[in-house]
Formats: structure tokens, C-alpha cells, sequence
């Protein structure tokens, strides 16, 4: 029995021999035999090779070319199954010896997963999607550049990978596998790390653990990622999972003194700037304080909103490059001209949100021109357009309560 991997890398083996696209040596050549393995149950005509092989510009004779690659690919094929014709010829089309039994992993993938739609119940359900997502090595072919019908291929297959996540994931939290679920959730987040309800229930999984530590790196790892790759913030289910984690960092007992010293020992070695940088979440926590703050003694406070604007004819792959080195060169702007105690937070994946406390509008109002001048002279470029905003922090004052 031969057996193919086509989720991952690709890969053709049995029990003593393997054909890999390092072996193969050409892309071309691998998605030839690709091509031929996820037809083998029918004619290819020429045609059909050749569209999905080449557009009508990357080859002035696409037949010519498609018949030397495929006198390449039966070379290469032979070198490792000297005995076996895996692909036999006809007049005008090509197809896969079918005397030759062949396992391909999405095929497997796909089988399983119909089964755990028909299954009765709950734990064969959940057995079946589990054998598919842990027989899933990566994506459709990770690592060779696509073609249109391996694009098709990809999202059929990344579609029904994450309904089978989200089920299994959904019944194991229900029944409080943790460990299992937590195994589950770290191979869909490689997998897919858009999928922010997995991060949540990979956090509930360690939680649930005492991994309190790991908790807190995932939920930053996926605020970073929705901030930073899809530019939206994260949910309040998310949100309220950081939160919670603040509130398990440490344990009872400790004495002030120890304390203390804990505090100073964080900062030892960090650049004294001042400034803090801290996850939405945390600044959320801090702008609710001084609001407070601000109603009950009643001095003046700026939320500010910085944006770097990139001009809108700009190509997008260039538009990303100039959007994240200036926000880089933002923060260390923010990190040099704030004054010390200002929270700051990535609002998004071109704006910066921070609190100035007890300053005038017109001081406010200077700083952000400060702000502005200081990235203008760090990027030369000067492709990318500094806006800021500021809102006042006001609530109705309050009298303080008279202790007797």
C-alpha cells in the first residue's frame, strides 16, 4: 500500500521508501503528480493539465511542455518504484494506474469526518473528529507555491478542519476534558490563529490546569494577532478571560515587604522610560480609574488618539510595510516624549490610544504637535501622516464622604 500526504508537506511512502518534493526537485513536477493522485479515479485530458498546470501566459507551448514534465515525473517515480507504472497514457489524455492502491490522508481526513456527521453518538463523534484533526499535518500542501484548484482545495478542506475543531472543542469543554482539550486547541491555533473562540477555550483548558502562566501568554498572543494581522480587537469574552487572569497572578500570604521587592525585581534591567505600554484590556481597566479618579477630585485628564495615515494610492504590500515601521517608530517616540505614569495601548494596527493626566488643553494639544514633530524626524520617508485627537476625561464631581 502506497500512501500520500497532502495535508503538510507532500509526501508519497511505504514501508521502506519515501518520494518528498525535495526528492521530486521541481514544483512544477510536484503539482503534476499532486494533480494526477487527486484524480486517480479518473481520466485527465490534456486540457485539464494543462489549464491547471500553467495560465495562457507562462507557456507558449503548454503540450510540448506538459509531455516532457510528465517523462520527468515517470523518471522520478521510477526511481523509487522501480517495478510500478503509475501513470499510464492514452490518446489525448492521461490517467492513474488503478491497480495501484493508494491512501491519500485528505481522502482519510474527509472520511472521517462524514462519519462523525452520522454517528449516533456523542463519544464516536467525537472519537472520529478526533482521529481526523490529529491526522492533520498542515495545511493542503504547505509549501508549494498554488495553483486556482488547489486554492479551491485548500478552503474545502480548512472548512471542514475547523467545523471538526469547534465540535470536538465544544464537547470536550462541556465535558471538562481539559487536558484533551488543551492538546486540541494548541494544534488548531497553529493551524488557524484567526479563530479567536479556540483561543478562548484554550485559555479556559490551562486555566482550568493551574497553567496560569501559559493562559496568560495564549490571551496575549491572540490579542497581539487580531490587533496586529486583522486589525479588530478582541472580544469581551477575551477581554474578560485577561482580566481574570490579572486577578490570579499571585498567591495569598505574602507579606509586604516581599511584595515589594517582587515589584522592583521586574523592573530591574528594563529601560526606565516611564512610559507603560500594557494590552487593551489593562488600559481599559486604567481609563475606568481615572474616570473615576477624575469625577471624585476633579481635575482635568486627555484620552488621545494618535492614527498614522498612509495615502490611499499606496500599493498594499507597501502600505503594510510603511504601517509597521511607523508604528515601531511610534512607540518609541510615545516611550521618549510621555511623561512617566502615561498608559499607553495599540488601539489597533495604526492607532495608539494614551492617558495625559493634569495638563491644560493647550499643554495636551502641544505635546501631540511634539509627539508629531519627533516621528516626522525619525522617518525620512515622510510617506506616512501623523493625526491625533484628544477627548477630555469628565465626570460630574463628587463629594468625598465626611468620616466621623
Amino acid at each position: 500500500m502506497i500512501r500520500v500526504q497532502l495535508l503538510g508537506r507532500f509526501r508519497m511512502y511505504d514501508e521502506t521508501r519515501c518520494l518528498n518534493e525535495e526528492a521530486i526537485h521541481s514544483p512544477m513536477i510536484t503539482k503534476l503528480l499532486v494533480y494526477m493522485i487527486c484524480n486517480k479515479n479518473h481520466i485527465v485530458t490534456l486540457e485539464q493539465l494543462t489549464e491547471a498546470l500553467w495560465t495562457d501566459e507562462e507557456s507558449e507551448n503548454p503540450y510540448g511542455a506538459l509531455k516532457n514534465m510528465m517523462y520527468r515525473l515517470r523518471g522520478t517515480l521510477r526511481k523509487v518504484w522501480p517495478v510500478e507504472d503509475f501513470i499510464l497514457t492514452g490518446r489525448g489524455y492521461y490517467q492513474w494506474n488503478p491497480e495501484i492502491a493508494v491512501e491519500v490522508d485528505e481522502e482519510v481526513f474527509f472520511s472521517l469526518c462524514r462519519r462523525a456527521e452520522r454517528a449516533e453518538k456523542q463519544e464516536d463523534k467525537d472519537f472520529l473528529r478526533e482521529q481526523a484533526i490529529l491526522g492533520c499535518n498542515g495545511r493542503f500542501l504547505n509549501g508549494v507555491v498554488s495553483q486556482y484548484w488547489m486554492e479551491v482545495r485548500l478552503r474545502e478542506d480548512h472548512a471542514c478542519y475547523m467545523k471538526a475543531v469547534m465540535e470536538l472543542t465544544k464537547s470536550l469543554e462541556h465535558r471538562r476534558a481539559y487536558e484533551k482539550l488543551e492538546e486540541i486547541c494548541r494544534r488548531a491555533v497553529r493551524m488557524d490563529p484567526q479563530e479567536e473562540t479556540v483561543y478562548c477555550r484554550l485559555v479556559r483548558a490551562l486555566m482550568h490546569q493551574g497553567k496560569t502562566a501559559e493562559a496568560m501568554k495564549y490571551c496575549q498572543e491572540a490579542e497581539s494577532y487580531l490587533y496586529s494581522r486583522m486589525g479588530i480587537r478582541p472580544s469581551k469574552e477575551l477581554r474578560g478571560l485577561f482580566a481574570e487572569l490579572m486577578k490570579q497572578g499571585h498567591i495569598s500570604g505574602s507579606d509586604i515587604e516581599t511584595i515589594q521587592e517582587e515589584m522592583d525585581a521586574d523592573t530591574e534591567g528594563e529601560e526606565k522610560s516611564g512610559v507603560l505600554f500594557c494590552e487593551y484590556g489593562v488600559f481599559q481597566q486604567i481609563y475606568r480609574m481615572e474616570s473615576q479618579r477624575v469625577g471624585t477630585l476633579g481635575f482635568t485628564e486627555w484620552l488621545c488618539l494618535v492614527t498614522l495615515h498612509i495615502p490611499e494610492e499606496t500599493a498594499e504590500d507597501t502600505e503594510r510595510i510603511l504601517l509597521n515601521d511607523g508604528m515601531e517608530k511610534m512607540e518609541t517616540v510615545l516611550g521618549r516624549v510621555l511623561p512617566a505614569g502615561t498608559a499607553v495601548t495599540k488601539y489597533s494596527p495604526d492607532q495608539y490610544l494614551f492617558l495625559l493626566p493634569c495638563l491644560p488643553y493647550e499643554e495636551a494639544k502641544m505635546m501631540t504637535k511634539q509627539i508629531a514633530y519627533r516621528f516626522y524626524t525619525a522617518d525620512r520617508k515622510g510617506k506616512v501622516q501623523v493625526l491625533s485627537d484628544l477627548k477630555e476625561l469628565y465626570q460630574e464631581p463628587r463629594e468625598l464622604e465626611k468620616i466621623n
